[in-house]
């Protein structure tokens, strides 16, 4: 009878545990669409500083949030700091393969800085990736 007792009360505090666990699972994941959302708003008013520091509060809460690195590569590329907006693509495409708009917008960059071999890659890739209305910078690529 004590040993069913102690079960209960052990089984109860577990299951604080883990819905304290999921609600603040939802929470984090609450708080990083607010916070990529803002980092969007910023970097479209062209205050980069601000949508500068959305994005990487994201990544100091998800270091694997493959959306929080294709903004903050989209906004160096609005500071047209190419560098830094290539390194944070493909920090992106590093951790999501997937991620046709990374690969879009990584196109974009070696567009700019002339190199046309990547960028086609990168376009064909982010089309196969199912990204639409590329069809103006890939019909010369295949």
């Amino acid at each position: 009878m004590k040993i069913r007792k102690q079960f209960k009360i052990g089984l109860f505090f577990v299951s604080l545990l883990i819905i304290s666990i999921a609600y603040s699972c939802k929470d984090q994941k609450q708080t990083i669409r607010e916070e990529i959302n803002l980092g969007i708003k910023a970097t479209y008013a062209n205050e980069w500083k601000i949508a500068i520091d959305h994005f990487n509060y994201v990544i100091s809460l998800d270091s694997n949030n493959a959306e929080a690195y294709l903004y903050l590569g989209r906004t160096y590329m609005g500071k047209r700091n190419y560098k830094l907006a290539l390194k944070q693509y493909n920090k992106s495409i590093e951790l999501n393969p997937k991620f046709g708009e990374a690969y879009r917008s990584r196109a974009q960059v070696y567009a700019i800085l002339g190199d046309k071999d990547a960028a086609c890659r990168d376009y064909v890739k982010a089309e196969d990736l199912g990204v639409e209305n590329l069809y103006n910078y890939t019909k010369f690529c295949r």
